[in-house]
């Protein structure tokens, strides 16, 4: 068994009257349980003889491990082995109504950032929830699907910091090598700007929900335009491209590992496999392999000829390349590591900072909300055909960007708007409506993100215990006085949803009671708008930059523009860490388009 649900004990200790305590919702999670939580498909690997050497070893099967695995082994002469922490991805996460269920559950690392100076107030100790899939697929298997490139200015940027061969034009072809775009309407115009023959499904969910509509023709109403935000133009509104298919998730193991896996002799998977350090020799400081774990618990080596590569994400990638002797000198000796390279690394973490709700919206006719005897009915629909309302996203299924004022470069928005679900009678607090599918609804609340926070934090080792210990994530959202400008800047006119005709029109009526911990404020000041932003903070899960990608006269620089570790021989970085800036829009496709642009220097390196 792979998946299960999000222990609920201390939720219904406190209050057993929850909905999520009581027996009819506590029977559809026995059903989820039974018909889910295992694989959909058995996974076949090619039986070979046992051996302890590879070309290459890839370290993490998610969003860049997986790209990695099926682009290397296209040279037929080379062996890859990867290494997946997690498990097999479960049925679950292919329903992509489910998302609220994998949070917190068996295939999530869960980590918490440590006690925030400024923001997360209304979370326990200060401290922000950060969900990571540990599972094949990595957090592209627990995440929203939505498919965002980002603005092509964020790529000049990386350019411009001295990364050549990573402005908007170099990486455009690596995004459209990777995409197969489903749905024609959406590249009416921008056809060009697309992939159609890539491994990765990029299309509409199939279920729709009118509310989107309603969001949709709000933000027209205020100006905005209906655009492709993955062309040109990303200031706009727009329906959420999505990495699904046919209503499934397609996280990067379905779509690059799955196609070639026991049909390509060259690649060898093993999950359950958990990495504790890269074997680095300390003269000639070469890496040579790794050491890890098995699901048996024991102890292996493994040696690469060529690369190791270390595709574990902004939290395990930093935290690996530490165990092995990488990282701040000084971090390494208080956690009694011996050095073998002193490099900034866990420095630049930074992550798309988001206040939750800017305006609350209480919907009548609209209203998605079922029982649990009915969302049981609309799995079994799924699971026969991949339809129904569990085959979307509910009202998260629309994105908005736009400028403020403190934005001037023309064409590159600075905040993110999207909605998010709530139950008003069942759910008393967000943690609650973990436990209820998106579809199901009677409340939105709109968000707003910082799409390019200057804020950095740092992650270290817990020195308690630096191999198992979960590491210190020090993210300090909104210390840097511009977020906070920007974010009460984008409140203000996200504010103005409120009042547009057509949520009047369908009866949407915005909720005037205030945040918790603000109440003493008026709901429509800075001054208000201020105290969400640092009471209500949420991550948009796209920790970055905690492996940096620079140039070496950049004192923050882990890796070169090649993604090779500075001073260290046949060792690479390909994630969501080596982003010098974060993306403006999610991190899945970005990091996709690194290990797709990485997988060619690594050709170009050894062919």
């Amino acid at each position: 068994m792979t998946w299960l649900p999000a222990d609920n004990s201390a939720i219904c200790n406190s209050d057993p009257s929850n909905y999520s305590c009581q027996s009819a919702f506590l029977t559809f999670l026995q059903f989820l349980v039974h018909y889910t939580s295992k694989s959909s498909t058995p996974k076949v690997d090619n039986i070979s003889e046992e051996t302890n050497e590879y070309d290459f070893i890839i370290v993490g099967a998610g969003s860049a491990g997986c790209v990695l695995s099926n682009r290397l082994t296209e040279i037929k002469k080379w062996t890859v082995l990867l290494l997946e922490a997690g498990d097999e991805q479960p049925l679950i996460t292919e329903i992509p109504g489910m998302i609220p269920l994998l949070f917190g559950s068996s295939i999530d690392y869960g980590y918490q950032t440590q006690p925030e100076p400024v923001a997360c107030r209304s979370s326990k100790n200060n401290s922000c929830y950060w969900p990571r899939g540990k599972v094949m697929g990595g957090s592209s298997s627990i995440n929203f699907m939505w498919y965002i490139r980002g603005n092509k200015q964020d790529f000049n940027d990386w350019e411009d910091l001295g990364n050549p061969g990573w402005g908007y034009d170099d990486v455009l072809p690596y995004f459209k090598k990777s995409e197969a775009l489903r749905d024609p309407s959406i590249a009416t115009d921008t056809q060009e700007s697309h992939g159609f023959s890539g491994y990765l499904s990029v299309d509409y969910f199939p279920y729709h929900d009118v509310n989107n509509d309603i969001m949709i023709e709000a933000w027209k109403e205020l100006g905005l335009q209906e655009v492709d935000y993955n062309s040109e133009t990303q200031i706009g509104v727009s329906r959420m491209q999505s990495s699904s298919i046919d209503g499934m998730r397609q996280s990067t193991n379905q779509a690059f590992i799955d196609p070639i896996r026991g049909r390509r002799r060259n690649l060898t998977i093993k999950t359950k496999s958990h990495v504790t350090r890269i074997i680095i020799d300390p003269k000639t400081k070469r890496a040579k392999g790794v050491e890890y774990l098995n699901a048996e618990g024991t102890k292996k080596q493994v040696f690469a000829r060529k690369e190791v590569i270390l595709s574990a994400g902004a939290i395990d990638s930093p935290k690996l390349l530490m165990l092995s002797g990488i990282g701040p000198a000084e971090e390494l000796r208080e956690a009694g590591i011996n050095l073998i390279k002193d490099l900034p690394v866990g420095h630049n973490l930074h992550d798309h900072v988001t206040m939750a709700p800017v305006v609350t919206i209480h919907l009548n006719e609209t209203a998605t909300v079922k029982s649990p005897m009915q969302m049981q009915s609309d799995v079994s629909q799924w699971l026969r055909t991949h339809d129904g309302p569990l085959s979307s996203v509910g009202a998260v299924d629309w994105v908005a960007y736009f400028q403020t004022p403190l934005e001037t470069r023309e064409g590159v928005p600075d905040i993110e708007v999207g909605s998010l679900f709530y139950v008003n009678d069942e759910c008393k607090s967000s943690e609650d409506c973990n436990y209820y599918p998106y579809p199901y609804y009677d409340t939105l609340t709109i968000y707003a993100a910082l799409t390019a926070p200057k804020s950095r934090g740092v992650l270290k080792l817990n020195k308690a215990d630096p191999l198992w210990g979960k590491p210190l994530i020090y993210v300090n959202y909104l210390t840097h006085p511009e977020d906070v400008k920007v974010m009460v800047a984008g409140a203000h006119i996200v504010s103005k949803l409120a009042n547009t005709k057509v949520l009047k029109e369908k009866n949407l009526v915005r909720s005037t009671k205030p945040v918790s911990g603000c109440e003493n404020l008026d709901i429509n000041s800075s001054e208000y708008f201020e105290c969400v932003a640092k009471t209500n903070t949420m991550t948009s899960y796209h920790p970055v930059g905690t492996c940096k990608m620079g140039p070496k006269s950049d004192c923050e620089a882990v890796v070169d523009p090649r993604l090779r570790v500075y001073g260290i021989e046949g060792l690479r970085v390909i994630d969501a860490s080596i982003m010098p800036l974060i993306t403006k829009g999610t991190t899945n496709a970005p990091t996709i388009m690194i290990a797709e642009k990485g997988s060619d220097m690594i050709k170009e390196d050894w062919l």
